[in-house]
């Protein structure tokens, strides 16, 4: 994980990278048949997945995905619903990035009006000293891109790259050459903070179940970490997972 410092003095940490296959195989060999500890509104969860198909748009389902036995053990960690991330976090001994400030042991949830669909009129959870996830993304605040103003195809995981590099493009786990991260530090040993895989969030609405996912750009255009960010239903199992964690008094960050 990477120490990031915050301007009141405060910190947290956050996982470099998205989570992998293999290591949410351990996860679920460590678990098996164990869904305790998840909050009351994961009640309904008892399978960890991750799902091997998709929902299209027309209600069926389709496009067999990899399972998780077939999956490249280096590629990040997809089709997971809201409540597979949250417990995986919590197994690794951390929790989901959310609101600063937030229990680690709640979901937090806020009224949306019904008639706004991203919230934006009813939660202040778009400003970057608020939101851990895009706190990091924006580099403190301080940049449009998790490397700056301009957009750069094919720096991070978009369709650009993977034109490119084909499939290799989707292995995460070394980060060696991966030019999608920050310009300073600490930020510039976090990676893939847009691209790839969509990181589920500790944000919910209370209205209608749904929760943020951090991380989606767009095909076509270019998509600032403020705008990089869809809502799904906590039981869609269509996301990833990267994890924040609180930091422990006295740690010192080395490279």
């Amino acid at each position: 994980m990477v120490l990031i410092p915050l301007p009141d003095n405060d910190r947290y940490c956050i996982d470099e990278r998205q989570a992998t296959y293999g290591e949410y195989r351990q996860f679920i060999k460590k678990m098996g048949k164990k869904f305790d500890g998840q909050p009351s509104e994961c009640s309904w969860n008892r399978d960890y997945g991750p799902s091997e198909y998709y929902l299209s748009t027309t209600g069926v389902m389709s496009k067999r995905e990899p399972s998780l036995a077939e999956a490249d053990p280096d590629h990040a960690v997809n089709h997971l619903d809201f409540c597979d991330a949250w417990a995986f976090c919590s197994w690794a001994g951390k929790r989901l990035c959310g609101e600063r400030g937030d229990d680690p042991r709640r979901i937090r949830m806020f009224d949306r009006d019904p008639n706004d669909h991203l919230g934006l009129r009813t939660y202040d959870w778009v400003m970057p000293g608020l939101n851990e996830w895009l706190y990091v993304c924006t580099q403190g605040g301080t940049s449009s891109y998790p490397y700056g103003e301009d957009w750069k195809d094919g720096l991070c995981l978009d369709h650009w790259k993977l034109r490119a590099e084909g499939r290799s493009a989707l292995r995460v786990r070394d980060t060696a050459g991966n030019e999608c991260r920050g310009t300073h530090p600490p930020y510039d040993r976090v990676f893939n903070m847009i691209g790839g895989v969509r990181q589920w969030t500790n944000i919910c609405s209370s209205t209608d179940g749904r929760c943020q996912q951090w991380g989606a750009i767009d095909r076509d255009w270019a998509t600032h970490c403020d705008s990089a960010f869809v809502m799904y239903n906590m039981r869609s199992a269509t996301g990833g997972v990267r994890c924040c964690a609180d930091a422990v008094p006295g740690y010192s960050d080395r490279r």
